[in-house]
């Protein structure tokens, strides 16, 4: 029932966001699922990874 809510919520969260944003939080997870598919028992970021995440910080710290 809790999940629920939350997904509910997160919902109602994601509909007030910009489609820029959505944009950006879709690659980003998208990212993160590769990572987690990859056949290794313990994922380690690679170099690309690392900045990704680093481009990603930027453009999302440049807003505040």
């Amino acid at each position: 029932m809790l999940h629920l809510l939350y997904a509910l919520l997160a919902t109602a969260r994601s509909s007030l966001k910009p489609q820029r944003e959505l944009a950006l939080e879709n690659l980003a997870l998208r990212q993160q699922l590769a990572i987690v598919q990859r056949k290794t028992k313990r994922p380690r970021l690679t170099q690309a990874d690392r900045a990704f995440w680093v481009v990603c910080l930027l453009r999302t710290s440049s807003r505040a």
